[in-house]
């Protein structure tokens, strides 16, 4: 069965890029930027932008199931994706279900361009 997915809002995209465009201006070398909100509260982070030691438990839970975290799975380092550092921010703030988090677009500050999501985000997200 299919998970529901539902859609971050505009203005967290809206974030994602423009916190894209300053690391692209800036040329700072991040493989990707993406956010994660709750209701009103938004958070964007960019990949490798790890908290090792201190991930919220049940998202913790949820990557470990993929490997140890910081190991690769299928080219993906678990745990260091922008999308898991934003809704691990979020989860902080408001400790919710996963499924409670929406995830928005994922881009690549070198090139401006919308990114698919890895195996990792696009199973827990």
């Amino acid at each position: 069965m299919k998970k529901n997915k539902i859609m971050a809002s505009q203005t967290l995209n809206d974030r994602i890029n423009k916190y894209a465009e300053k690391l692209h201006y800036e040329k700072r070398g991040h493989s990707f930027v993406s956010g994660a909100e709750y209701y009103k509260y938004k958070k964007v982070a960019h990949s490798g932008d790890i908290e090792k030691k201190d991930f919220v438990k049940s998202l913790k839970i949820k990557l470990q199931k993929f490997g140890k975290i910081g190991d690769k799975f299928n080219k993906s380092s678990i745990g260091f994706c922008a999308e898991t550092v934003s809704a691990n921010r979020v989860l902080k703030k408001y400790p919710k279900n996963l499924p409670d988090i929406k995830v928005g677009i994922a881009v690549r500050p070198k090139t401006l361009q919308t990114a698919k999501k890895c195996k990792i985000c696009k199973t827990l997200f």
